[in-house]
């Protein structure tokens, strides 16, 4: 088997020292995992067993940041590198089913190597020397795709609860599949994730948004299969019980169309598989009473719920604002070319509007291929490209928008304020997009229209 890895100079460099002061040293975890399935990492780590007093004593030429030392982790700086170096350890007990309440440091890889969450995550590499440590078989278990516990599967699970997201994390970034153990521990123990902070449970969902549609769609699946959906998103888990419209049976869910429009996605931008997530969780409300007029406003709906979901999660005011403005705009789309095009330059102009774009075929493609109105959507193609010419030129949009006030328009028709002032103004303004018309050359025009219309 080819094990051979290259690290950056600044990882061998680190290694060679320790090495030549008498002390083991290697890269471990991630960085390994990552290598051997030819993917470059994102961290290069490095396990010792010199104790991390020592380490900045032989550090002590270059710059030492003590990061972690009550768990034995400090990181050096090599030109603008910065590497992690943590000395071997066995973890007391975790209580807070997260961390250990102490760490021993201990003089033997192994150890250190068994108190890891995976198998494919404890292996270790000297690069100096090129060999691969791996008393767990994670390289087989790595290429036959398979993501299994260090040890015993409850015992992993109970010291981490949160390694039961990264397991799912893990089986649909690698397309693995987790060991029956691992799955059965992990459908058993779910309720146990409500320990974990909800900072760190949305960053891990945003880590599996941060793959393809079809992988993330893979994620959302087997976390509801093994009852974690349900604690963390239970506004998405329960999208089975309700149809996609008001017409489709049962099996033609939201659930399943949310899956399926993940699936239309070919990117992976975490933000875009999000806002697919998301763009449906008024439905379920929608459908408390099976009301037709209340799905026809479920996207209306769906805006508080999402304020619910990102106070619990966390989730910044800025995603929150994009996730809701998906939310509320994604039904537009359907018949976007009855839009007035003053308010569709308007979305145009919206910094999320290409999401919104993104998400909004997802929407409609996952119908399939059948039902899938190609022709239409070349027309919507056609009206958008149209419109971000004029979008292109805020400033123009800007001066048009200003120059027509509720004040003229009420002084020129003699009305009041009220709506009829709001309709006039937006076809006053499509008026003067559509004929090309000049604020300033062509007034008599436009003040004839407001009179007219």
């Amino acid at each position: 088997m080819n094990t051979k890895i290259n690290p950056p100079e600044g990882a061998l460099l680190i290694i060679k020292i320790l090495q030549q002061n008498g002390y083991e040293a290697s890269l471990v975890g991630g960085c390994v995992r990552d290598s051997l399935l030819g993917i470059e990492p994102n961290d290069w780590d490095i396990t010792t067993n010199c104790l991390p007093e020592k380490v900045i004593e032989i550090f002590k030429d270059y710059k030492v940041i003590p990061t972690g030392l009550k768990h034995g982790t400090v990181t050096v700086v090599v030109g603008e590198e910065q590497y992690e170096i943590t000395t071997y350890r066995t973890d007391g007990t975790y209580s807070d089913g997260r961390h250990p309440d102490s760490v021993n440091f201990t003089l033997h890889l192994v150890e250190d190597l068994s108190r890891r969450d995976f198998t494919i995550n404890s292996m270790s590499y000297d690069p100096l020397n090129d060999i691969l440590f791996d008393p767990f078989h994670g390289y087989e278990d790595l290429f036959k795709g398979i993501i299994r516990a260090v040890g015993i599967s409850k015992d992993r699970i109970n010291e981490d609860h949160l390694r039961m997201l990264r397991a799912v994390r893990y089986r649909t970034r690698f397309s693995s599949s987790l060991t029956a153990d691992l799955f059965a521990t992990i459908r058993e123990n779910s309720a146990l994730i409500n320990s974990v902070s909800q900072e760190r449970i949305f960053q891990e969902l945003y880590k599996m948004a941060s793959e393809s549609g079809s992988k993330f769609a893979d994620s959302i699946q087997l976390l509801k299969e093994l009852g974690l959906l349900k604690q963390i998103l239970p506004e998405i888990d329960c999208m089975d019980q309700f149809p996609h419209t008001p017409s489709t049976h049962p099996e033609g869910c939201v659930w399943l169309h949310t899956l399926a429009a993940l699936k239309c996605y070919g990117g992976n931008g975490p933000i875009v598989n999000l806002s697919i997530l998301f763009h449906d969780v008024g439905k379920p409300l929608a459908y408390t009473n099976t009301d037709k007029i209340r799905y026809l406003v479920h996207h209306e709906l769906g805006l508080d719920v999402l304020d619910k979901i990102s106070e619990r999660l966390r989730i910044s005011n800025e995603l929150r604002d994009t996730l809701k403005f998906i939310c509320k705009w994604h039904m537009i789309f359907h018949k976007l070319l009855e839009v007035s095009d003053y308010k569709l330059t308007k979305l145009i102009l919206d910094k999320n509007w290409e999401i919104l774009y993104k998400a909004s075929i997802c929407d409609d493609a996952s119908r399939g291929a059948e039902l899938f109105d190609k022709e239409y959507w070349e027309e919507v193609d056609l009206k958008i490209e149209r419109l971000k010419k004029l979008a292109a030129e805020k400033s123009k949009f800007d001066k048009i928008k200003s120059a027509i006030s509720g004040e003229v328009v009420m002084y020129l028709r003699n009305i009041g304020p009220g709506k009829e002032v709001g309709r006039i103004i937006e076809k006053t303004l499509e008026h003067i997009i559509n004929e090309g018309l000049d604020i300033e050359n062509d007034k008599e025009k436009i003040q004839e229209f407001i009179l007219c219309i």
